[in-house]
């Protein structure tokens, strides 16, 4: 039996049709024009910006677990560029007793106000999925599948995209040496899987939101990232050592890792630019406009080694992370938040550029929204729980910070202001 790769997501979306009311009391009301989806206890959820009002949309996830053979996995929650829709994939796979076994990926939209999913794209089988939005919000691309071929130990993807009406057209093909399996030996990067990939490679698929091309990692280990026009020509090599990269607001530029920094380059690799003092960045997004890309770092300050009672050898390691922003222009580097904690996920941007949200990795993931202009939080200490909307709010060592939402693995933010 194979089990989907999670994906943990953040990106963000506003409400539209909000009306005079909301310009009127913007400074008071704006986080009621956001909306937060997220992933908790198994199933979709959304709530306000600040945690509030929280809504349980599904009710039938199983997450990691299998229940009575049945297991139901809710993923890669992403808003529409319209700000109407939310995108949400589905996997199930189903070996219960007496029925025959199936498997597969469903995407499933929803939209603000109404009552149920919509479901576009059902029963595809592929190891990697990674659906995404087109530009105009009527289109979504998906792997449909990824074959493993034993000659070239290499794997066939297929990529597609649907309309909302679901109708399905095929876009492009590539190949992909991938299939680390669980190499890593780092706990944390579980909770990344399919972000980061298996031993903490993340795998990349990327279809430009106007349709005109796509970058893909060509393989897992050390993967290296290819440009391929979907107007035709020779495919063009991004980054023989970069593992990850993510478009730019425009469309027009990548910004990706590689083993020594956060690298900006065209879409197909050219006129790059290695930033100093990044070497340690991972999963990294834009601001809104352009000049901004902010990043998680985290800094393994302690090596702990214990044996259990029957004398096996454990190691846990003291970290402390970070969200750090990079100036493009000037390549100044800031620390925005530090936090003693063992690593973050699921980094956002509003877009007025005043807020982050991030998730912090622990025993149940937490999601935190804080400003960006606040002091350097160092510390944060719990205040106050509320029973009913399940939200949990935090002050930080002069900061503004707060946690939204506990167990909130799987995010999508609204994309206007905080």
């Amino acid at each position: 039996m194979r089990h989907p790769r999670l994906v943990l997501t953040l990106a963000l979306i506003g409400l539209s049709g909000a009306g005079s009311s909301l310009v009127a009391h913007a400074a008071s009301r704006r986080s009621s024009s956001v909306l937060v989806a997220f992933v908790r206890q198994d199933n979709v959820w959304v709530a306000r910006a600040d945690g509030g009002a929280a809504r349980r949309l599904t009710g039938d996830g199983t997450g990691t677990r299998i229940v009575n053979g049945r297991q139901v996995t809710y993923a890669y929650l992403a808003w529409s560029p319209t700000q109407t829709r939310l995108l949400v994939a589905r996997f199930e796979s189903n070996s219960s007793p007496g029925s025959p076994y199936r498997q597969g990926w469903s995407v499933e939209t929803w939209t603000s106000g109404s009552s149920k999913f919509l479901r576009l794209v059902t029963n595809v089988n592929s190891q990697d999925f990674v659906p995404q939005w087109s530009s105009d919000g009527r289109k979504i691309s998906y792997m449909s599948s990824s074959r493993y071929d034993d000659k070239s130990t290499m794997f066939k993807n297929t990529v597609k995209a649907a309309d909302l009406s679901g109708r399905i057209a095929g876009l492009t093909r590539f190949k992909a040496r991938e299939g680390c399996l669980d190499a890593s030996t780092d706990p944390s990067e579980l909770t990344f899987w399919n972000l980061v990939g298996p031993g903490g490679i993340r795998q990349t698929f990327i279809w430009s939101s106007a349709g005109r091309f796509v970058v893909y990692s060509t393989e897992c280990i050390h993967t290296g990232l290819t440009y391929r026009s979907l107007a035709g020509g020779p495919e063009r090599l991004v980054g023989r050592w970069m593992i990850e990269a993510v478009l730019s607001p425009n469309g027009g530029r990548l910004i990706g890792v590689d083993r020594r920094g956060l690298v900006l380059s065209n879409v197909d690799g050219s006129a790059r630019r290695l930033f100093s003092g990044t070497a340690a960045a991972r999963l990294p997004v834009w601001s809104p406009d352009g000049r901004f890309v902010y990043y998680m770092a985290r800094r393994t300050l302690q090596t702990l080694h214990y044996h259990d009672r029957a004398g096996n050898l454990f190691e846990i390691q003291v970290n402390r992370s970070s969200i750090d922003r990079l100036d493009l222009v000037s390549g100044r580097v800031q620390a925005i938040l530090t936090l003693p904690v063992h690593a973050f996920a699921n980094l956002a941007v509003s877009a007025d550029g005043r807020w982050l949200y991030f998730t912090e990795i622990s025993n149940s993931d937490q999601l935190y929204r804080h400003l960006v202009g606040a002091p350097k939080v160092t510390n944060a200490m719990l205040t106050q729980y509320g029973p009913t909307t399940n939200t949990l709010r935090i002050s930080t060592g002069g900061g503004r910070s707060q946690v939204v939402a506990r167990d909130a693995g799987q995010i999508a933010v609204s994309n206007t202001g905080g």
